[in-house]
């Protein structure tokens, strides 16, 4: 595959001092899009987990995006860990959204799931293999290559997101079996060693394209129901029983409802008919992985 697509963009990274040994090899510097926009970057070596770290590289005038070449502490939905073995793409981007669309924040990380889909696709990955897993998976012939993580905070009139988004790019086979579900990288699928500096400015364009086409209609719901899998099949919906304290939260313990799974609302929320009773509408979970239970 030739490696064309990074004549549009530019990945620009000026060298800094190292803070600490936590933070070796940190960098500041800009991504530049096509459109003459640049994003900051902020890099890190080696981090905690780049969603925490976001968190001191928030700004309320423009998007930015922290980044690691590995992750000791890497999180997913509900704090579950999340493998961060270095040659795989770990960034944060940090993203003002105006609070009267809070109604559609829900959105969010779904829309995100098409960007790294659009990601995927411009990299070499057969279209028709991409798919959506509801509410935060990428897969690609139903092995998970990406998952992604929003997290929010209110600042002033604006929320400030915390979009984590993680893609597999240079894991070997090995490696990939070792995981608890079925995954896949970019290595295994298209047989060439890329970097993350070189996934990294595709998916800023792709996430930034999905974003303001967001903003302009608030639901991207046809494009995500062509990606959506598992539509009209029988699925494991899995709910996390959260506490809540501010920002942080304590997982208690989970709920599995095992029904159809209709599709989503015009919300974004998963809209599934169990055996017994009524439909029930889920605003936050997942689709379970079906290695974890009998179809």
């Amino acid at each position: 595959m030739k490696r064309l697509f990074l004549t549009f963009l530019t990945l620009c990274l000026m060298c800094t001092p190292s803070r600490s040994s936590l933070e070796a090899t940190f960098r500041e510097g800009s991504i530049a899009l096509n459109d003459g926009t640049l994003i900051k970057r902020f890099h890190y070596g080696e981090v905690d987990s780049t969603q925490k770290r976001a968190k001191n590289h928030l700004s309320t005038e423009q998007w930015t995006v922290v980044t690691a070449d590995s992750q000791s502490q890497g999180y997913g939905l509900w704090g579950r860990a999340w493998e961060s073995p270095i040659g795989n793409s770990f960034s944060t981007f940090c993203i003002p959204f105006d609070i009267k669309h809070m109604r559609h924040v829900s959105w969010i990380p779904l829309f995100a799931g098409l960007a790294v889909a659009d990601t995927l696709a411009a990299l070499g990955v057969p279209e028709d293999k991409i798919g959506l897993r509801w509410i935060n998976n990428v897969l690609v012939s139903e092995k998970k290559i990406a998952g992604i993580l929003v997290e929010m905070a209110l600042e002033d009139s604006l929320m400030m997101l915390r979009v984590g988004i993680g893609i597999n790019v240079d894991m070997t086979g090995d490696v990939l079996n070792s995981i608890d579900q079925p995954a896949t990288s970019l290595r295994q699928l298209l047989g060439i060693t890329l970097s993350s500096d070189e996934v990294l400015p595709v998916l800023t364009s792709k996430l930034k394209d999905r974003f303001l086409a967001f903003e302009e209609t608030l639901s991207p719901l046809n494009d995500y129901a062509l990606k959506l899998l598992y539509q009209n099949e029988e699925v494991v919906v899995r709910e996390g029983e959260i506490a809540r304290d501010g920002e942080d939260k304590t997982v208690y313990g989970f709920k599995e409802t095992k029904g159809i799974f209709l599709g989503v609302t015009p919300e974004g929320f998963l809209m599934l008919r169990p055996a017994l009773g009524e439909d029930i509408i889920v605003s936050s979970g997942e689709i379970v992985p079906r290695v974890d239970y009998d179809s």
